[in-house]
């Protein structure tokens, strides 16, 4: 049985990945009813969970991490394996997922690995990049999720009792970043720090 009385797939119409999802998603869903939605301002775009697109609005609820969604999807059917059996799972899913995110170009500047076939990493530009856009931008997600709970999702009964398995995956790395790379700036998000005890 589904939880939710409506489910939306809120899409950017000009996003070739979001046109892809759209077909991955359609299959994921096979038997289950749902609407889709064209997102078009930046605004609403911004307001998203993690301000990216394809998103899925479940009732007054938002999820925008695509893994987390399609494994969602595919456990409304039983089609796969999957943990994401409930709304709160379906929460959890979406910061390990945005981890992954956050932790790939960080592996891919300490192993100086190529970005793709015959592309070389600049390593000082990249570390610049790091420290510069992608840190502070996560760090910004963590510390807008923050404001409203102790924990991250999956940190218990209204995420104020213990800590999750997302708290713990993001607590432990987020440290190691921000000494392996000096960040300074995380000073200024005082409830990631709090959280992470830093």
């Amino acid at each position: 049985m589904v939880p939710w009385r409506s489910i939306h797939l809120l899409l950017d119409e000009e996003d070739e990945d979001c046109a892809l999802f759209r077909d991955m998603f359609r299959v994921a869903m096979s038997g289950t009813s749902y609407e889709e939605r064209v997102v078009s301002s930046e605004e609403e775009k911004e307001a998203l969970p993690f301000g990216t697109l394809p998103a899925l609005q479940l009732d007054g609820s938002i999820a925008s991490r695509p893994i987390a969604i399609l494994r969602y999807a595919c456990s409304l059917n039983d089609r796969c394996a999957s943990r994401t059996k409930t709304p709160e799972s379906l929460d959890m899913e979406q910061w390990i997922d945005l981890h992954a995110d956050f932790v790939s170009p960080i592996l891919l500047n300490a192993n100086q690995q190529q970005y793709g076939p015959g592309v070389t990493v600049d390593k000082t530009a990249h570390t610049d990049w790091l420290v510069e856009e992608h840190i502070p931008h996560h760090l910004r997600l963590l510390e807008r999720e923050l404001q409203t709970c102790k924990y991250l999702a999956g940190g218990g009964n209204g995420r104020d009792d213990a800590q999750g398995f997302a708290d713990i995956l993001w607590s432990h790395t987020l440290k190691k970043v921000v000494r392996t790379f000096n960040v300074e700036v995380v000073n200024t998000y005082p409830r990631v720090c709090e959280w992470c005890r830093l």
